[in-house]
């Protein structure tokens, strides 16, 4: 929803950006300062409920989340595809010879950023190039599953996903049993050793690195050795694991040489159509 410069709508929203307010507040606001009929603020209070842009609970409103982040991501790919000089988020607009450092202090707040970073990336791309996922551990579908399962299928919608898992406990099958179907394939690299702290996506022409703290990845390693199954035990155990804080990083950037030699690899289990 794009408003009418200074129209009560606006400026409605624009009040509501400081924090949510009782309705009753936002009605005295409007016809004493602004001078509006109450009639019509309480109209514009309603259609605004109606439009899913502002919600109300316990007679307190407050912009919806989900508006914010459909206009978050309307800005944020309109800023890429009419390559506006880098304001937010600062990644849509990297050249070759940057990147950027995110740092999280705990898993979740990592998958959090992650997730809307594959979503906004995948928009950008041409739909018959395949996205590259390394995991050594894809730990979110267990911990975080609703947003990964929600990701999963945004992704696999449009474009062909490759899953490459670094480990064969019985987690991370079941994992590559869910995940091999319609434009998703997933496989195990049986015996690696490598990357347990290190995941990695390739999103077109952008390369998402994630760097899990050291501590917390042999803490992941513990979990998948000594849970064959996922059930209420393992999920409280799983649960602390991500909301531990740590220091965790992420790095966005267009590194092909890094790009190339990871596509390689995946070029090893998967076919990839020219």
């Amino acid at each position: 929803m794009l408003l009418k410069p200074n129209s009560l709508e606006e400026q409605i929203i624009s009040y509501l950006k400081n924090g949510p307010t009782k309705t009753t507040a936002l009605v005295d606001y409007f016809t004493k300062k602004k001078s509006y009929t109450k009639q019509a603020v309480y109209k514009i209070i309603k259609q605004l409920k109606k439009d899913e842009v502002i919600t109300i609970s316990k007679k307190e409103a407050s912009l919806s989340s989900i508006w914010l982040k459909k206009m978050s991501d309307f800005f944020a790919l309109a800023q890429y595809n009419y390559q506006q000089p880098i304001s937010a988020p600062t990644f849509m607009s990297l050249t070759k010879e940057q990147k950027r450092v995110f740092i999280f202090n705990n898993l979740e707040e990592v998958d959090i950023f992650s997730a809307h970073t594959f979503y906004l990336l995948s928009q950008v791309i041409s739909t018959n190039e395949p996205i590259y996922v390394f995991n050594f551990h894809q730990w979110f579908y267990y911990g975080r599953k609703e947003n990964d399962e929600f990701l999963a299928y945004s992704l696999g919608k449009n474009q062909s996903l490759l899953l490459l898992l670094g480990n064969n406990s019985p987690l991370d099958q079941a994992v590559k049993k869910e995940y091999n179907k319609g434009n998703i394939q997933a496989h195990i690299i049986e015996g690696s050793k490598l990357f347990n702290k290190y995941y990695f996506a390739i999103i077109g022409e952008f390369l998402l690195e994630i760097l899990i703290d050291q501590k917390i990845a042999r803490e992941l390693e513990i979990f998948y050795k000594e849970n064959n199954e996922y059930n209420e035990l393992a999920k409280n155990q799983l649960n602390q694991i991500i909301i531990k804080k740590a220091r965790h990083k992420i790095i966005i950037s267009k590194n092909n040489q890094k790009i190339e030699k990871y596509k390689k690899l995946f070029k090893k289990y998967f076919y990839i159509p020219k």
